[in-house]
C-alpha cells in the first residue's frame, strides 16, 4: 500500500520533469532555428523574432508567440499559437516543422500592425501549430527526438510525414 501511495505521489513529479525536458528541447531548437532563418535559401527579408518561447500552462496548453516583420507591408504580425498537449497527434515537416492536432484544437491569435493603421486582431482555430523551425534537409532525427520527448512526458505522438 505504501508503494502505491509513493507511486501516486511521484508520478506527477516525474511527468512535470519530463514536460520541462520537452520544453527545453523545443526552446533550444527554436533558438538554433531562429538563427538559421537568415541562412535559409527561402529567406525573403521577413524575419521571425521570438516574443514568448514555448511555454506550458498549468492546464497543459503549449503556447508560442512570435513576431514576423514584414518590410514589404511596412509592419509586422504578432502570432500566438496555443494547443493542449494531449491534442497533438503528429510532428510533421513540409516547408516547416509543424504539430498536427485534432480538428480545430490549435488556437491562433494574429495581430497585424501596419504603419498608419490601427492594429487588427484575428482569431482562428485550426489543426496546425507551426514551430518556426527553418530546418535543413535530412533532419528526420529531429522529428524522432521530439516524438521521444513527447512519449517520455506521457503524450504519444507520431512522425507521420517528413518531406526534405
Amino acid at each position: 500500500m505504501r508503494k502505491l501511495l509513493l507511486l501516486l505521489f511521484l508520478l506527477p513529479l516525474f511527468a512535470t520533469a519530463q514536460e520541462k525536458q520537452l520544453l527545453k528541447l523545443l526552446n533550444d531548437e527554436l533558438q538554433k532555428q531562429s538563427k538559421f532563418q537568415f541562412k535559409s535559401p527561402a529567406f525573403s527579408d521577413d524575419t521571425i523574432k521570438i516574443i514568448q518561447s514555448f511555454t506550458l500552462s498549468d492546464d497543459k496548453v503549449l503556447s508560442l508567440k512570435i513576431r514576423q516583420h514584414q518590410p514589404h507591408l511596412d509592419g509586422y504580425i504578432d502570432w500566438l499559437q496555443e494547443v493542449p498537449l494531449k491534442k497533438i497527434l503528429t510532428i510533421d515537416k513540409d516547408m516547416n516543422v509543424i504539430f498536427r492536432a485534432n480538428g480545430d484544437d490549435v488556437r491562433s491569435t494574429v495581430t497585424r500592425f501596419t504603419k498608419g493603421e490601427e492594429p487588427k486582431t484575428f482569431v482562428e482555430n485550426t489543426n496546425l501549430f507551426f514551430l518556426y523551425f527553418f530546418t535543413p534537409n535530412n533532419n528526420e532525427a529531429l522529428g524522432k527526438k521530439i516524438r521521444q520527448a513527447f512519449h517520455a512526458a506521457g503524450y504519444p505522438i507520431e512522425v507521420e510525414f517528413w518531406a526534405d
